[in-house]
């Protein structure tokens, strides 16, 4: 129960992170997180901040990663609004949003029945059966269903998939999710992100975007910085290929959106705030 308690906290904390807010949720999850921790001496090291339980892995990474960047953000905003430049904050407001494609990652983490290693359920919140299964330092999760009925943009008949990966020991984790309709992958994106040894991060988030455009999210950030760039390229279809940062450390936007046209530049630098639009690309 505990565990469940703590997974429904941290993606409140996504919303409210997610839409430039924080309050005490993130120390309650600390909190809930560290006493289950105490009682369960099976458990693995985090190079970035807590140490998780066996069968917390996923919620235990993703809320590292919420914890570091939201140390930024209340950093970065006091000092941005001490010197009056909170336009800046709006600029930066995207690439925060752009977590919220894995508010549903910690989900999985409540799937609490099972043998072998896999286990299976129905993800809280949408009710969709999914499984999770653990294979040594690999956790692979996901669901797979086809629509009955039209709901929200979803015609009955379409195919609903999402996989997942995480590397325990290496610290690093990909996401996608897409819809199949007429045999063609449509509303797909990609998330991936790796926690480096010094405690930074560095993600990216690939999605559709308008204009048949192929639109990517990348950014590196620590404690006190952040860098990150948006950039986009044409595609054929939804079925495009891209660059892993999977086990490679320490990856810069630069790095990362190579092949891509870069639109928007936003970064937070040794206090320093700067935001480029380079539409004219």
């Amino acid at each position: 129960m505990k565990q469940v308690i703590f997974i429904i906290i941290l993606i409140c904390v996504f919303v409210f992170s997610a839409c430039g807010k924080t309050d005490k949720s993130s120390t309650i999850t600390s909190q809930i997180l560290g006493s289950s921790n105490s009682s369960n001496s099976s458990s693995s090291s985090s190079s970035t901040g807590k140490r998780s339980e066996v069968g917390t892995e996923l919620s235990t990474f993703m809320s590292n990663y919420l914890d570091a960047k939201t140390k930024l953000w209340d950093n970065m905003s006091k000092n941005l609004e001490t010197e009056g430049n909170t336009q800046y904050l709006m600029g930066l407001l995207g690439f925060a949003i752009a977590d919220m494609t894995i508010i549903e990652i910690p989900m999985y983490d409540t799937l609490l029945t099972g043998t072998n290693g896999m286990f299976k359920g129905k993800l809280m919140f949408s009710g969709i059966d999914a499984w999770k299964k653990v294979n040594g330092n690999t956790i692979e999760f996901g669901y797979d269903f086809t629509y009955d009925n039209e709901k929200n943009e979803n015609k009955k008949g379409d195919h609903q998939v999402a996989t997942g990966k995480f590397d325990i020991k290496d610290q690093s984790l990909t996401y996608e999710n897409y819809t199949e309709r007429n045999n063609e992958k449509i509303n797909r994106y990609v998330v991936e992100i790796v926690a480096n040894s010094d405690k930074s991060y560095s993600s990216q988030t690939l999605t559709d975007g308008s204009d048949n455009k192929l639109s990517g999210y990348f950014t590196w950030f620590d404690g006190t910085n952040i860098i990150s760039s948006m950039a986009e390229k044409d595609k054929t279809d939804s079925n495009y290929k891209y660059s892993s940062i999977l086990s490679k450390k320490n990856m810069k936007p630069e790095d990362m959106s190579v092949g891509l046209v870069v639109k928007l530049k936003a970064s937070y630098l040794n206090g320093k705030a700067t935001f480029e639009s380079l539409e004219g690309n």
